[in-house]
């Protein structure tokens, strides 16, 4: 893990505080993303086909790496890489 993300984000990315009760709630990620969260899945999910293959480069928190994964669909592919052992 870098040490900017070890030192400055620890609290959101690390621990368990911020990995399972705080921001896997998608009112809190809604909120940080100033009530834009569902307009900006959207947005990236026009960008996706049916049985595409995607990597997203970092896990997220909230509901857009189950429902990018229901855009790609049974055929497609969804690969999540993170630095972040959470």
């Amino acid at each position: 893990v870098p040490g900017y993300l070890r030192d400055t984000y620890a609290w959101a990315y690390l621990s368990e505080f911020g990995t399972r009760f705080f921001f896997d709630r998608q009112s809190i990620v809604n909120a940080i993303l100033w009530g834009n969260a569902s307009r900006l899945c959207q947005w990236a999910c026009k960008e996706i086909t049916a049985g595409s293959h995607v990597l997203q480069p970092a896990a997220v928190y909230g509901h857009f790496s189950r429902i990018l994964a229901q855009t790609v669909g049974p055929t497609g592919r969804l690969d999540i890489c993170d630095i972040a052992p959470a």
